[in-house]
């Protein structure tokens, strides 16, 4: 009779122990942001300074990558902008693969394209 008793009694401590665990609140996830800047410029003859340029999550300017011009002497330039767009594609690619997600985008242009991107990571 005590051996049920003792059995039972530590089957209940067992089951409390693991139920009191279970229904913990959980801290909140940290939450990190990075922002990445595109500045396209459409000054024709390659005046402009087209640049992609990333903050980290500290706020300091990480990487700034070298783009093309929309516009070259004879017009608008495709294979520049082909070019940007891989660039940028191959900068997100590697920032997803670190677990960041793209939460917004926002962009306006008025002689000079300026698209920004706010990444997150939790």
């Amino acid at each position: 009779m005590k051996t049920n008793v003792l059995r039972l009694s530590l089957f209940v401590a067992i089951v409390a122990g693991v139920l009191s665990f279970s229904f913990r609140p959980t801290a909140p996830k940290a939450i990190e942001y990075m922002h990445i800047n595109v500045l396209e410029s459409v000054i024709s003859g390659g005046t402009g300074r087209s640049r992609i340029m990333v903050t980290d999550a500290s706020g300091n300017s990480v990487e700034t990558i070298n783009i093309k011009n929309y516009y070259s002497l004879t017009g608008v330039n495709f294979n520049n902008i082909k070019k940007n767009d891989k660039a940028l594609i191959i900068l997100l690619n590697k920032y997803a693969k670190e677990g960041w997600k793209v939460k917004s985008v926002s962009g306006n242009g008025q002689g000079i394209y300026v698209t920004k991107y706010l990444l997150v990571k939790e």
